[in-house]
């Protein structure tokens, strides 16, 4: 995930990531960027997503591990930033479950315009 990659991608199918892209921390950009010009007619990432973390304090919290454990971080931010570009519709996004440490998985649903 950390290099680029080119796939032969059919009609009509979507990338969906699981508790992958957490680990890719900060460089989760070449990935990305590789899977956009894969034409997928949907993305969706189920994965923690610290801009979407509470302000109460299980949500500092949950902010304070996913730094800590270096999971994935500024990925809706950057996805934000080419959505003003054209290059994205961001469809949804929320947080969907968490546990005693952190918000383990929101949820992303976006396409390429």
């Amino acid at each position: 995930m950390f290099k680029k990659f080119s796939l032969n991608i059919t009609d009509n199918s979507c990338l969906f990531t699981y508790c992958s892209m957490e680990q890719l921390g900060k460089d989760f950009k070449n990935f990305l960027n590789s899977s956009i010009k894969l034409n997928f007619k949907l993305y969706i990432h189920i994965e923690p997503i610290n801009e979407l973390s509470t302000k109460d304090k299980f949500g500092i919290l949950s902010s304070k591990y996913i730094k800590k454990r270096n999971y994935l971080s500024g990925f809706l931010t950057y996805l934000k930033n080419i959505e003003r570009k054209g290059i994205v519709k961001i469809l949804y996004k929320d947080r969907i479950i968490g546990n005693s440490f952190f918000d383990c998985w929101s949820v992303i649903v976006w396409k390429k315009i």
